[in-house]
């Protein structure tokens, strides 16, 4: 089971992700993740902090709102990225795609920038 709890950060779309991110749970939550990127231009951190596995689809979505953020002049910033996670995002060189902030606070300030 995944959860997405959003907020705003004096103007930045933090998504906090907690549980699997599997094909199903995509599924689910992904209409709430495109909303939360709707603002313009899109200002998002997205902590993976509280994930214990990624599948392509959460992949493939998370590329998908990195691209659009940037295209819309926005930003999608992750943190929380370790582990399990961070070995997948490097095997797959996803860590020279993504932003990847060490910390919630260098994640809020990159994506003010």
């Amino acid at each position: 089971m995944i959860n997405l709890d959003e907020k705003d950060v004096s103007g930045v779309t933090v998504l906090h992700f907690s549980g699997s991110l599997t094909q199903e749970e995509v599924a689910t939550i992904e209409p709430k993740f495109k909303l939360a990127l709707s603002a313009k231009p899109p200002r998002v951190v997205i902590d993976l902090a509280g994930v214990d596995a990624v599948t392509t689809p959460a992949i493939s979505m998370f590329l998908s709102a990195s691209r659009t953020a940037e295209k819309a002049g926005g930003k999608v910033i992750f943190t929380g990225v370790r582990g399990l996670i961070a070995d997948i995002l490097h095997r797959c060189r996803l860590d020279a795609i993504l932003t990847i902030a060490t910390s919630m606070d260098a994640a809020l300030a990159r994506a003010r920038q």
